[in-house]
């Protein structure tokens, strides 16, 4: 049993590397499926007196596996921009917005196609020119309290992709 087992690969180590491409290729993270859409720079208007502030926005197109509704928020637990290699920084949730049929929507539904902006607020005088979005791996984990199953990307949680893509700047 062990020989066959082998020969078919199975005892060899399995990578943790995250996989890594470019937009417009799918990428799983265990409760989603994520294709990163486009990047662009913009202003946003933030707070009560109508400020603006300059962002960075990630076009996704999610796809929920779960067979119940999540949050779009809950969505972003597992999505960071990675500004340089190690060093992550987490999206906007409150600038961060879902579109299902172009209509906003705050949740994802099971196997149906959402898009999702992911946003992060940057300095007025960055003009970045790629962005790389790195995504955890949600796990299916028993809790701790009682017998439920719950999904959970958290800080500890390996990244299963990094995705680079070329950023379009305000107006072009």
């Amino acid at each position: 049993m062990i020989a066959v087992t082998a020969a078919f690969g199975g005892l060899r180590g399995r990578s943790h590397a995250p996989a890594k491409g470019g937009a417009g290729r799918s990428f799983d993270q265990g409760l989603f499926t994520v294709e990163v859409i486009d990047a662009r720079t913009g202003h946003e208007k933030t707070g009560l007196a109508g400020g603006r502030t300059k962002v960075l926005a990630v076009r996704m197109r999610v796809t929920l596996k779960d067979d119940r509704s999540h949050a779009v928020s809950e969505f972003l637990e597992g999505v960071m921009a990675e500004p340089k290699p190690g060093s992550y920084v987490a999206a906007d949730n409150e600038l961060t917005t879902g579109l299902i049929g172009g209509q906003k929507t705050s949740e994802l539904h099971p196997r149906l196609p959402a898009e999702v902006r992911a946003v992060w607020k940057i300095p007025e005088t960055a003009t970045p020119s790629t962005v790389t979005v790195a995504l955890r791996q949600w796990e299916h984990k028993q809790g701790f309290i009682n017998a439920e199953y719950y999904w959970y990307a958290g800080k500890g949680s390996r990244y299963s992709a990094k995705i680079g893509t070329s950023v379009r700047a305000e107006g072009s």
